[in-house]
């Protein structure tokens, strides 16, 4: 079983060890250059619902009839199998990766896989390519991406990618590997408190050419501050590792929200929303939610749109929700 743990915001940096045992499991390490992890592991109870279930996932991959489980890189593949594809995650991620050779072709395998998909799955994604050592032949890949649905505080992705090559015999190489992502919850320090009886909302959008509008409101009703503060708490955690760099862009808006007891109150937090203009076009980690609580800003920032990618589970945006849930027209931008 790997445990890959992202660590600053560089690029990842793959080692692959291979352990031989009767799981015939993949052990990957991931690391980034430089930096330090943005938050703790995952609780060891996610952890290891996290490994029960990348097991599960392995073990659900139906193959067609004459399928051989090998344990090791099977020979001839030009070493296109040998190692999983990248944490395209962030944080912690559990691989469980085996190899098969099988008489079918690697488009038959891969419909094969489709077609008896295990309970709950759906087809993400499918490919092509080429690639391996440089110094061997260079041999072309068929790819195939199931996702599982997450499972609420425990697991965010639950993921299989297949990818099948011709092998230097004619026999088809398989390789499979099951990716979980467990959750990391926010603790109790990084959640915004419910006694608030006042938001004060500022809202500014910066424009190419010097153009600035800003918006500026208060806010007393007690269901929608409850709102706001709900939703802003059900936010996930950045990802210690993302799979891109962001900006800078030449439009960017905030939303400034400071929560307080009453009018004169000192602020009990603050949570400033940084995206780039338009909303529609802008990527999941470039829309970040920064806490300060009780004077003490959060180290880690909060996601605020999730990005499809790679098997990540999608939520809407938090711009047009929170704008609903505060009653107040917030700056989208637009063509």
């Amino acid at each position: 079983m790997a445990e890959m743990r992202g660590r600053g915001r560089g690029r990842l940096v793959r080692a692959v060890l291979m352990l031989v045992a009767l799981a015939a499991v993949v052990v990957v390490a991931a690391m980034t250059l430089g930096g330090s992890a943005h938050h703790t592991a995952a609780p060891a109870a996610n952890l290891r619902a996290a490994r029960a279930d990348a097991a599960a996932l392995l073990a659900s991959m139906r193959l067609p009839r004459g399928a051989q489980r090998s344990a090791r890189e099977p020979a001839g593949d030009s070493g296109v199998l040998s190692a999983a594809a990248e944490n395209p995650f962030g944080g912690v991620v559990v691989d469980a990766g085996a190899w098969w050779t099988v008489r079918a072709s690697p488009a038959a395998v891969l419909a094969f896989v489709e077609r008896f998909r295990g309970p709950g799955a759906t087809l993400l994604s499918t490919g092509s390519g080429s690639g391996g050592d440089p110094h061997a032949a260079v041999r072309g890949y068929l790819s195939a991406d199931l996702q599982w649905p997450a499972v609420t505080n425990v697991l965010e992705v639950r993921d299989l990618d297949v990818e099948a090559t011709v092998l230097a015999d004619g026999r088809t190489g398989v390789r499979a590997d099951a990716q979980v992502v467990p959750i990391t919850p926010r603790g109790q320090i990084e959640r915004l408190p419910v006694d608030a009886t006042r938001v004060e909302v500022s809202a500014t959008a910066d424009r190419a050419g010097g153009q600035r509008t800003q918006t500026a409101r208060v806010v007393t009703s007690p269901a929608a501050i409850a709102r706001v503060v709900t939703l802003l708490n059900s936010l996930p955690l950045e990802p210690s590792d993302s799979p891109f760099e962001c900006g800078p862009e030449i439009d960017r808006a905030s939303v400034r929200l400071t929560f307080r007891s009453g009018s004169a109150a000192p602020p009990l937090a603050t949570a400033v929303l940084t995206y780039p203009l338009p909303v529609a076009a802008s990527w999941g980690w470039c829309d970040l939610v920064t806490l300060t609580i009780a004077g003490h800003r959060q180290r880690v920032p909060l996601i605020a749109k999730w990005w499809s990618y790679a098997g990540l589970s999608p939520f809407p945006p938090l711009l047009p929700r929170l704008g609903a849930a505060l009653g107040v027209a917030l700056p989208a931008g637009g063509p």
